[in-house]
């Protein structure tokens, strides 16, 4: 659109699953030797450059976040709120999120990245939660120090810990939290923001 140049334009990478183009209608391109390409991965990319013998390109970028299904899905909310701020664009981006029966939002890493980037993201008024075991989430509980919500934060952590004993604690700040519930699939499914 943006060329002016419409249905002249050809997407050789992705033709296959495009509408047909001029080109294409005029005979001077053939659809099949276009190919199909779809998807963030660049696996295919790559696999063409190496046929072609093609060995010096730019690296790969992760694309446009908004055209991801899931992330779209989280950011839509986002874009309502009407003065929503770089620290809620941030977090969006960022792990599982939940809200507890009391309405407090809380946000689990899904790895060790995403847990040293919401420590880096925790304000005075959250509290940060660190697993005893290196092997689960870490978590930001947001606008809440109360134990009630460190408590429930601690058995979401253990939900998706990997090889815990019976005791699963988490320190917050100088404190220290056990676990006191081993949460159903149901239960966490219900406490889940985005599907």
């Amino acid at each position: 659109k943006i060329s002016g140049y419409g249905e002249l334009t050809v997407r050789p990478l992705s033709g296959k699953i495009l509408s047909q183009t001029t080109p294409e209608k005029m005979s001077w391109i053939k659809r099949e030797e276009m190919f199909s390409i779809t998807g963030r991965s660049r696996s295919e990319q790559l696999a063409l450059a190496k046929k072609y013998g093609i060995n010096e390109y730019d690296n790969s970028a992760g694309g446009c976040l908004l055209t991801d299904v899931n992330f779209s899905k989280r950011a839509t909310p986002l874009f309502k709120k009407l003065n929503f701020n770089l620290f809620d664009a941030e977090l969006v981006k960022l792990g599982r999120h939940f809200k507890t029966n009391n309405g407090t939002v809380v946000v689990l890493g899904r790895n060790r990245a995403e847990n040293r980037t919401l420590c880096n993201l925790k304000r005075k008024e959250d509290s940060f939660i660190i697993p005893e075991s290196v092997k689960a989430p870490s978590a930001l509980i947001l606008f809440s120090k109360k134990e009630e919500d460190i408590k429930i934060t601690a058995d979401l952590m253990r939900y998706f810990a990997k090889g815990c004993g019976e005791k699963f604690l988490v320190f917050c700040g100088d404190n220290i939290f056990e676990s006191e519930k081993i949460l159903s699939k149901n239960e966490v499914e219900r406490m889940k923001i985005y599907r």
